[in-house]
């Protein structure tokens, strides 16, 4: 049996999903942000029927988080997609995707690991998202 989690917050509402006793196998599997909506990308489902005009990444959520935090992007066209995380001091900790994408609503999932897969210590990272001719970083915060 699957159960279903709300999580409301502000204008935010995330979807979680989960079929172990402790929710210990929770995953997010849609999430509204004000106006924009997203699907996990790992869901058989497709709801990208408005293709975006321009590329787009939001704030990960939740910020400040532990030990889980969400990032969602938008792609207008087919593109390699790159998503890293930086420590403050510019050092690469992980890098979440390197590839080609299809156009539409994304997320991926950062679990606060390295690319090693060791748990990194709390304090200030950068996301950076390069598709295209597009480039963005934003700040979030790992707290222990």
């Amino acid at each position: 049996m699957e159960n279903r989690i709300f999580e409301v917050s502000n204008e935010n509402v995330i979807l979680w999903e989960y079929t172990s006793n402790d929710g210990s196998d929770m995953i997010p599997r849609a999430m509204k942000y004000g106006s924009d909506y997203f699907t996990n990308n790992l869901e058989t489902k497709d709801i990208n029927k408005d293709i975006l005009s321009r590329y787009r990444l939001s704030d990960n959520y939740p910020n400040p988080f532990n030990p889980i935090t969400i990032i969602s992007y938008g792609l207008p066209v087919q593109t390699g997609v790159t998503i890293t995380i930086y420590d403050m001091m510019g050092r690469q900790v992980k890098s979440l995707i390197n590839g080609l994408q299809t156009p539409g609503y994304k997320t991926i999932q950062w679990n606060a690991t390295n690319d090693k897969n060791h748990p990194v210590s709390a304090g200030l990272y950068l996301y950076t998202i390069q598709a295209g001719d597009y480039s963005q970083t934003k700040k979030m915060v790992l707290l222990k």
